[in-house]
Parts: C-alpha cells; sequence; structure tokens
C-alpha cells in the first residue's frame, strides 16, 4: 500500500479494518484503517472523508491520536494513524472502576482534547470509552468525527437487537453514535453541538468511577427511555470515596436540556482540575451528618487555636520539653498463600477464615481440587501453615463458620455434616463437640468472654445463641415480618458481650442493613444499610462496605450511633452473595481480607464434548468464569451461569457460535435449566432479595417471572418431562429439601421430600417415573433414585463410594453422577416400574486416559466436585458425548468466588489518621 508496508492485523468494525504498518519512508510503524466498500464506492461520502481527515489532521494534541495522511490505493481508501500501545478504556472499565485519581486524570485529559476539537470546530458524536485508549503517556482519543459521515442514513434499528448487539457498536442510521452514550437531542433527531459531546463525556466519566453505565435497559426502547426521563444515582452512592464535587459535575454534564449543562469543555476541564487538585472532600456518609455539622458549629471558636498553640510552646520551652513530631505509624501489609497443591475455601468456594485475637495469626480452610479439606492455621511468624488432621472432611462441610474463643486458644466452628458445633483446640489438635444444632447452612459464630456462641443459619431465620454449658440452641434474634426480613445472619459479639452487629436480610436487597443486636432484650438499633455484616474493630471503629471500599467510622459503644466521618481502609474488598464480609479484624491490630480472587481475568473457563473414550473437542466460545451448564432439550445450545462481571444467564448456539445474554440487571442469576419445549429457560435470581426460582423466554425477551417466594436458600435443579413443574431445593425445617413449584396458574409449590439431612440436586427421569437425587443421609453425600411423583414409596442408593450431580440420559436407560476424585460413573438402567440398575462403572478410567484426557480428569472433574450442587456436565441427546466446563490452562482451577491469598495489614489503625495507602 503505497510507501506503508502492512505487518499484521490489530482489528475489524463496522467501519473498517485496522492493520499494523512500517511507513519505510520515515522509518515508524503507524496504523493504518481501510475503509469498506461501502463508503469507497460512495462519492459523497468518501469527499466527506477526505475532508473531515484533513481536519482532523489539524488537531495536534498530545491526548488526540495523531493523523499522519490520508490515501486511495486502487479502490481503497485508508487512512494513516499514529500507532497506540494499550488498551481501550472500554477494556479497563470491564475489569472494574477505576481508582479515583487515574479517573481524574482520564478526565481531564479527555476534557482537554474535546476542547481542542471544540476550538477547531470538530464535534466527536460518538464519544465512548471503546474510542478512548490508555497509553502509558495518557488517554487518547480515536476516530474523532468519523461516526458522523461513515454511513447513509438509514432506518433505527428495532428494539429487539439491542441485546445481541456487540458491546459499544456504533449504530448507524438517522441517529448517528452508540446509543449508551448519546444525548437526549441526538435521541430526538436534533442537531449535535459541543454540549452533545459533554452529555456522552459525562457518561463515560460517570463508568469510570463506578465501573457502571449511567443508563441501561433491556431494549433499545427502554434504555432509550432511560436516557431520556431517568437520572442516575450519584456516583458517591456507588463509590463512597468520590468527593460530592463529582457527584455535581456528573450531574450537570447528563441534564437533559443542552443550556443546563456545562456550556464549554474548557470550564469542564477547569472544574475537574480543581478536584484532581484535592479541592473536593469525600462524601460523608449520611449517618455521620449531625456529627459533621457540629463539629463545624464548633470551629467558630478557631481563634482559640493559634492562642493555645502558643501557650503551648511556651510551656515547653519553660520546661525543657524538646518538641519533636510523632512518627508515622507503619502499616505492614503481606499475603498469606494456600498450602501447595491447595486452594481457599471448601466444597463451595466460598473463603473461610478468620484472624486470631492477637492479631498473630489466622484459621483458614483449604484443600486440594476434589478435597479432601481441613482446618489450617498460619502463624505469622512462621512460614510454613499448620494443618489439623481432625476436622478433615471429604467434601469440605465438616468445618466451616470460623470464629475465635476470646482467649485465643480454641477456634469455634461448624460442622454441616456432624450437624454440630464443634470447638478445635490449637495446642493439642483436638476437636470437641459443644452442641448438636439444626442444619439449614450454619453461616457463622462469635463468642463472648462468658462462652456464650451466637450462630446463624438460613434455615433458623433468626441468630440463635448456646451456652458454655452446651443447652440447646435458642433464639436470640426473632425476624420481623413486618421488615419483609428473610434471614438473621453473620453475629458478631461487641466488647461488651451483651450486644452483637447481625446482617438482616430482606427480600429487597438494596434494603439488607447492620443492626444491633442485645442478649438481655428483643430491641435492636439499626447502624448501616449494607449487602454485608459490618466488622467491629476495637476500640472505637466500624468497618463496613460501601460499593467496594471498606470504610472506618467511630462507632459510639454508649449510645450505638456511628459518629464522625467515614475513613477510606482499603479497596477494593469483597463479599460473598450471602452476605459475608471478606475481611476480618483482631483487637491486636492486625485485618485480614481477602487478596487476589479469581475474577474473570483469571477464573478463565470454556467449554469442551469429552467422547465415551476419553476423546476432546473444545468449543469456540469466550472464556469466561462459566459455573454451571445445561444443554437444550433439542440439542441446539447450552445454557450457561457465568460468574463475573454481568452474573448472569447466557446462551451459546452450536451452530451459529454465538453467545447471547438472556438475563440483565445488577442481581445474581444462577443455575438455568430449560424446560422441555427449548423455549424458556428457569433459574434462581436473588433480584428481590434473597434466591428465588424465575423463569423467562430463552431468547432474553419479555419479563422475567418469579415462580417462588417463601422460601429462602434455593437452588434449581430440572423441569420435570411435562413441564408441569420445576424441581428446586431450599432450607427446609432441618435441613436442605427438595420441592416443587408448579409452572401452572398461581405456581403452587409443594414439599417433595423432606428428611434430617441434605437433599439437592433433583433430576426426574425423561420418563417421569424416577427422581435421582444427592443427600447426606449417611453422612456424605451419595445418589439414590425414588419413584415419581409418589416419592414415599421407595428408596434406591445408586452410588456406592459417594456421588454428587447426577445427569439422565435422553433415552432414561442411563444414569450418571460424579464420584469422589472427579471420578464420572455411569449406572446401567432397565426400563420398566420398578427400579433396576447396574452396579457403577467408572468412564474415562485413569489407567487408560490419553494425555490429553488425563489432564481433563485431574483439572476438570476434580474441580467441578468442588461444588456440591447444580450441573456442572451435561450428556448430549444421543448419549455419545459429554459437555463439561474446562479450566483454561494457566489460570485458577478454584471457584469463582474463591480467594488465591489472604492480605495481612498489621497496625492498619494508622490508616485512619495517615490515609489509604
Amino acid at each position: 500500500m503505497g510507501s506503508y508496508e502492512i505487518v499484521s492485523p490489530l482489528g475489524a468494525g463496522g467501519m473498517g479494518e485496522v492493520y499494523r504498518a512500517r511507513d519505510e519512508r520515515l522509518g515508524r510503524d503507524v496504523a493504518i484503517k481501510v475503509l469498506p466498500s461501502h463508503v469507497s464506492d460512495d462519492a459523497e461520502l468518501r469527499q466527506r472523508f477526505e475532508r473531515e481527515a484533513r481536519t482532523l489532521a489539524t488537531l495536534s494534541h498530545p491526548h488526540i491520536c495523531a493523523v499522519f495522511d490520508v490515501g486511495r490505493e486502487g479502490d481503497t481508501d485508508f487512512l494513516v494513524m499514529e500507532l497506540l500501545e494499550g488498551e481501550t478504556l472500554a477494556d479497563r472499565i470491564a475489569k472494574g472502576p477505576l481508582p479515583l485519581d487515574q479517573a481524574l486524570r482520564y478526565g481531564v485529559e479527555i476534557a482537554d482534547a474535546l476542547d481542542k476539537a471544540h476550538r477547531k470546530g470538530v464535534i466527536h458524536r460518538d464519544l465512548k470509552p471503546a474510542n478512548i485508549m490508555l497509553t502509558k503517556s495518557g488517554a487518547k482519543l480515536l476516530d474523532f468525527g468519523l461516526a458522523k459521515h461513515a454511513a447513509p442514513a438509514a432506518g433505527v434499528v428495532g428494539g429487539s437487537m439491542l441485546p445481541t448487539t456487540p458491546r459499544g457498536l456504533t449504530m448507524q442510521g438517522t441517529i448517528l453514535g452508540t446509543f449508551q452514550y448519546m444525548a437526549p437531542e441526538q435521541l430526538d433527531g436534533g442537531e449535535a453541538d459541543a454540549r452533545t459531546d459533554i452529555f456522552a463525556f459525562g457518561a463515560v466519566l460517570y463508568e469510570m468511577l463506578t465501573g457502571r453505565k449511567a443508563f441501561e435497559g433491556k431494549s433499545q426502547a427502554s434504555l432509550i427511555g432511560a436516557i431520556l426521563k431517568d437520572e442516575p444515582a450519584p456516583p458517591s452512592s456507588l463509590q463512597p470515596i468520590t468527593p460530592k464535587a463529582l457527584d455535581r459535575i456528573v450531574a450537570t454534564c447528563l441534564a437533559k436540556d443542552p443550556d443546563d449543562r456545562w456550556q464549554t469543555t474548557r470550564d469542564l476541564q477547569r472544574e475537574l482540575t480543581w478536584v484532581s487538585q484535592g479541592h473536593a472532600s469525600v462524601a460523608p456518609d449520611s449517618t455521620a451528618s449531625a456529627a459533621t455539622a457540629s463539629v463545624r458549629r464548633r470551629s467558630g471558636s478557631r481563634f482559640l487555636v493559634p492562642v493555645l498553640v502558643a501557650a503551648a510552646i511556651a510551656l515547653a520551652a519553660t520546661a525543657g520539653w524538646r518538641l519533636r513530631p510523632t512518627p508515622a505509624a507503619d502499616v505492614t501489609r503481606f499475603e498469606v498463600l494456600a498450602p501447595p497443591g491447595t486452594f481457599f475455601g471448601g466444597a463451595n468456594g466460598v473463603p473461610r477464615f478468620a484472624v486470631s485475637p492477637d492479631g498473630r495469626s489466622v484459621v483458614f480452610h483449604a484443600g486440594p481440587p476434589g478435597g479432601p479439606y481441613s482446618v489450617w492455621i498460619r502463624n505469622f511468624d512462621t512460614v510454613a501453615p499448620r494443618s489439623f488432621p481432625a476436622t478433615e472432611s471429604p467434601d469440605g462441610n465438616a468445618a466451616q463458620g470460623f470464629f475465635w474463643f476470646q482467649d485465643g486458644r480454641s477456634v469455634g466452628f461448624f460442622d454441616e455434616s456432624g450437624r454440630a458445633l464443634r470447638k478445635l483446640d490449637v495446642e493439642s489438635g483436638t476437636v470437641q463437640t459443644l452442641a448438636t444444632i439444626g442444619g439449614g447452612n450454619q453461616i457463622a459464630g462469635t463468642a463472648n468472654a462468658d462462652g456464650v456462641v451466637l450462630f446463624s443459619t438460613i434455615a433458623s431465620k433468626g441468630i440463635q445463641r448456646v451456652d458454655a454449658a452446651g443447652a440447646a440452641p435458642a433464639q436470640a434474634t426473632t425476624i420481623d415480618a413486618a421488615r419483609q426480613e428473610a434471614a438473621h445472619l453473620w453475629p458478631r459479639f461487641l466488647p461488651d458481650g451483651r450486644h452483637f452487629l447481625f446482617l438482616s436480610q430482606t427480600r429487597s436487597r438494596d434494603q439488607w442493613a447492620v443492626y444491633v443486636g442485645s442478649l438481655d432484650s428483643p430491641d435492636r438499633t439499626l447502624l448501616v444499610r449494607s449487602p454485608f455484616i459490618a466488622e467491629f474493630a476495637p476500640p472505637d471503629h466500624l468497618l463496613y462496605v460501601r460499593g467496594d471500599a471498606l470504610l472506618a467510622q467511630p462507632l459510639n459503644l454508649e449510645t450505638l450511633q456511628l459518629t464522625g466521618d467515614p475513613v477510606l481502609v482499603q479497596q477494593p474488598v469483597s463479599g460473598t452473595a450471602a452476605g459475608r464480609l471478606g475481611v476480618s479484624v483482631s483487637p491486636g491490630g492486625a485485618l485480614v481480607h481477602t487478596g487476589g480472587s479469581a475474577t474473570p481475568a483469571e477464573a478463565r473457563r470454556t467449554l469442551a464434548w469429552i467422547d465415551r473414550h476419553g476423546g476432546e473437542e473444545p468449543l469456540t466460545l469466550p472464556a469466561r468464569a462459566y459455573s454451571f451448564l445445561r444443554i437444550s432439550p433439542d440439542g441446539t445450545r447450552v445454557a450457561l451461569d457465568a460468574r463475573d462481571q454481568e452474573n448472569d444467564i447466557w446462551v451459546w448456539d452450536f451452530a451459529r457460535a454465538t453467545l447471547t445474554r438472556v438475563t440483565f440487571g445488577p442481581a445474581l442469576q444462577r443455575f438455568p435449566v430449560w424446560t422441555p419445549d427449548s423455549r424458556r429457560i428457569a433459574y434462581i435470581s436473588d433480584e428481590e432479595g434473597t434466591f428465588s426460582v424465575y423463569w423467562q423466554a430463552a431468547d432474553g425477551t419479555g419479563t422475567p417471572e418469579r415462580l417462588t417466594t417463601a422460601l429462602t436458600g434455593q437452588t434449581i435443579s430440572s423441569v420435570t418431562p411435562d413441564a408441569a413443574e420445576v424441581i428446586f431445593h431450599a432450607a427446609g425445617e432441618s435441613e436442605t429439601d427438595l420441592f416443587a413449584v408448579g409452572l401452572g396458574t398461581g405456581h403452587p409449590v409443594r414439599s417433595l421430600l423432606q428428611a434430617p439431612s441434605f437433599q439437592r440436586n433433583g433430576m426426574v427421569s425423561p420418563d417421569g417415573r424416577w427422581l435421582a437425587y444427592q443427600s447426606n443421609e449417611s453422612a456424605r453425600d451419595e445418589v439414590y433414585v425414588r419413584p415419581y411423583p409418589d416419592v414415599a414409596a421407595g428408596r434406591w442408593q445408586v452410588s456406592t463410594l459417594g456421588g454428587t450431580r447426577p445427569q439422565w440420559a435422553r433415552n432414561g436407560r442411563e444414569l450418571f453422577y460424579l464420584a469422589p476424585g472427579g471420578r464420572l460413573m455411569s449406572v446401567q438402567v432397565q426400563p420398566g416400574s420398578a427400579w433396576v440398575g447396574s452396579a457403577p462403572v467408572e468412564l474415562f478410567g485413569r489407567a487408560d486416559l490419553s494425555e490429553s484426557a488425563a489432564g481433563l480428569a485431574a483439572g476438570l472433574f476434580n474441580n467441578v466436585i468442588q461444588f456440591t450442587q447444580g450441573s456442572t456436565y451435561d450428556v448430549s441427546p444421543d448419549g455419545t458425548k459429554f459437555l463439561v466446563i474446562k479450566q483454561v490452562e494457566g489460570t485458577q482451577a478454584a471457584a469463582p468466588t474463591t480467594p488465591t491469598s489472604l492480605v495481612v495489614i498489621q497496625n492498619w489503625q494508622a490508616l485512619l489518621t495517615n490515609g489509604a495507602r
């Protein structure tokens, strides 16, 4: 192409293809954009392009991608630009919100670049994160003005296309630009000016600060409606360290009327520069407003300060004191890694750890993929952690909900399999049973100086207490129906040993809150709204989360009220869907939080077909944090539970090789299953506070319908072949029981199977005769079969040495399950009214596996055995192969919620005065 030598492709899109090239005349690398034929063939559009390119060439600015040349080679028009190394802002935001200083820096640079362009009469019209490149030298704007003249006028695309349109795609038509960042006047077909770019800039800045889009909708029509009438939540409500001044700046950018916005980007740049120089304060917590106002009123006596300081200096000189500055306390951070060959967490991958009262050690739960798991303690003065064989279990359910007794010599934990509260003596390694407790997922405990233990379960609803004498558990709190409470979880004693913190979970997740309860009274005091439990940090601070920031705020232990302003301690921090905060703090001055985790960048998984001989056929879908899958009955698609940025249900079409998002919104969507006609998907979601069963169209259209409301801890497993019921398990009277919800009018819920043990993963056979499920009634998970729908008519054990996640072949003649060690087992089933099943036979025997299949057995099936519920594999309709989730080589093999390290911060209180660093 003339004097330019094409080296390699860089990317492609609707506006052309971009290549890396070598400018042989000047000896430099450049980027060449080749325009598509539908532009080059249109003389008017080509003239506009050339005129615009000349204009852009005059925009010499450090934060605008430079245009070097424009030319035509044969029938191909091309543009020669500066070659940029880095990542787009869209790719960076996909990893989460930017730190405040970075967001401000890039914001100032982008505003400066826009001001330069606007002064030259150039309006971008398609400002969005995908058109901003982040380089070592800062932000660079791309494609200036190109979208304005890139295509002829055309009709607006229908609303149904938005869910399947690639992210960041520029929609071409009479409305020009990208809908997500369009100003109202653009959507109305009006003329755009500099203030139109300012609106888009506000949407980009909002996304940088919060990690969320300013406007969202499930369809093009709803998105347009949101832009025209909705006001996004202030950034400080999502990221509490955001200065209030930025709330005002963003809101002014996003004003619906152009006359109400900043009128020039120069003004906008000055405002951002002022904030970046530290002139704006962090948004205070609303609960501290009164205290802050009080401090400001007292500040009217400022004239006393010089007098007092002078007096102090004079006194020091008279007494011969030597005034020296107090040295800042050192804050020390270091990581605690899981022992070699293990990962943190247990069967469900949820992190389990607690720092000791003296702040010198941490107890945690770890084990190799597939188990066994046990309790470990790492003393910070030593390198190697110590394991406790007496706590070992194959599935990790025998040790959870860690808490230290106040003497620091014992650790309390819950044995879910044995339904007991136990106590580990750290010195001897022996385990003592303190009390027998009911089931329902023991979440966490706490102990006071008298040995009284508080604990919470999903089934018990309120907080329960066990006295030191080992009496039967009694209720310490009772849920309030008027508040629509579903559970009280995560108790934490305060220093007096009588009051305690707990998390109230309601049907509406945004109403979850931390309260103070009392052993002596049913009264409670609201502290803070939060989706996670708070931690008390002696002597007088409460640690809680806003967005992904861990804040510390003074707590008056006499009035039980927060005072003063919150201070940022750590960002980011994480928690779990059940409200567990990944932070533990000790009176001894140590704070431990989850470190790196199996985030979407690390927990990269893909899918592969495995035939009965171990042969592998990988699929081409993008690598993501897939956790569960289910093949559609017609065999054309697979529904996936992807636990990364969106936490939604996705569908992969085998023939078209496309991945389509089905569910939307901030809620967590889990465990998809198909209806027999392959037209709808049922799943669970916490959209209204607690996990419940929903269903909707498999193409993502329409509104999801909630099928269950009353139960907690729900997990869906199958739809019956006659499409009459959805089978799911939930917290029952004592443990986790099986239920069924009707798909007909009214959606009636009935109890299917109740027992003093955990029943999970109910799967009805294709002929509707049998219910296969897993239960730990024998103290370990095994697979059983019962008649369906009359489950009381018999029971047969299918597995022999442990088993989970049964799956039926589509012809009903074979039943599969996973055995310990990640082994896939097969049981032949004889047709008829009586149950007749063969002895289990292992597929993919290790002795005759090929190298690739051996790696799969060691890395995949061992990996999926970590989960005790949900479908982690499925059978093809013809029964000849299995679709499995395969870990991408070299990435984190544990569950997506599992931390890869624990971070210890010693002397963290210094951050309260020195600032987070």
